[in-house]
């Protein structure tokens, strides 16, 4: 049974499982260790966030054009 077009466009948007959980496992860290450090990562986004009093506001780089 052939796949659908649908089906193969929508795997090749995503990237393959091992490679999905990116940099942080490159270092020779364990998968556990890189998801600490995740989380780490984002609560310090949280604690700066209920510091200030701000809301998170994404950055869309300049060089990257926006689909329509």
């Amino acid at each position: 049974m052939r796949p659908r077009l649908s089906q193969t466009i929508a795997g090749l948007a995503r990237p393959p499982r091992c490679c999905a959980s990116g940099p942080p496992t490159g270092g020779g860290k364990t998968h556990t260790q890189a998801l600490l450090r995740l989380a780490r990562q984002r609560i310090g986004v949280l604690f700066a966030m209920l510091r200030d009093g701000t809301f998170y506001e994404p950055r869309i780089p300049e060089d990257v054009e926006l689909a329509a």
